[in-house]
């Protein structure tokens, strides 16, 4: 739309100033270059495409955590399993050094079988003890990973594993897991994405080397 301001000194026109007004219509067709894409429809699709991307980098990164947490969970499950064989390994040392202490008292064994069984008793003791800092260091990679909060209570309680173990599932073949991988791991769509990024790129620098021939309507 375009717009004039006429002035007149005329005696007889009634309308003095005046404005005028055009309405005005220029369409320019590409015939070569730029006909197939261009720089705005280039940066369109890179961001598109890069949406997608990012995209993806939020599906890895929780899918890395998903693993990360479970992995965690079930080293947490075989490590307090370990506490109760520590314990339970204590307590017949204990249970063993008493014995011998009794014995030794009547005679019946010799005083280096006490020795030996006192020995017991401090590496099943030390035991115990490195396998429950195993399960507090466990207990500390869980939490870092589920908990964003530092004031968040549960960083103070006891994680203890309730939920039974499943039963163990049958392994998929190799050709399966290719398979599944190629069809839903984001790190594969990601990289479908930077080639889609690549062959635009690709197309538009193409495309830049034909003639500028534009058709002009107006």
């Amino acid at each position: 739309v375009v717009g004039t301001r006429v002035t007149s000194n005329s005696t007889i026109n009634s309308y003095n100033p005046f404005d005028q007004t055009a309405l005005q219509l220029s369409v320019t067709q590409p015939l070569a270059r730029g006909r197939a894409v261009d720089q705005p429809r280039l940066q369109l699709q890179i961001a598109r495409t890069n949406a997608s991307i990012q995209n993806d980098v939020a599906l890895t990164q929780a899918s890395n955590t998903v693993v990360q947490v479970s992995n965690a969970y079930y080293d947490l499950v075989a490590a307090w399993r370990n506490v109760a064989i520590q314990e339970q390994g204590l307590r017949n040392a204990q249970t063993q050094a008493a014995s011998n202490a009794r014995l030794a008292a009547r005679g019946a064994v010799a005083p280096t079988d006490i020795v030996e069984a006192n020995t017991q008793v401090n590496v099943f003791q030390d035991n115990v003890f490195s396998a429950l800092q195993n399960v507090q260091r466990l207990q500390t990679q869980i939490k870092s990973l589920i908990l964003a909060n530092p004031a968040d209570p549960v960083w103070f309680a006891n994680l203890v594993p309730t939920t039974a173990i499943a039963q163990i599932p049958q392994e998929p073949s190799v050709d399966a897991l290719i398979n599944s991988a190629i069809a839903n791991r984001p790190e594969i769509a990601q990289l479908r994405s930077q080639r889609e990024n690549a062959n635009s790129n690709l197309a538009f620098a193409r495309d830049q080397l034909r003639p500028q021939i534009d058709l002009g309507l107006g």
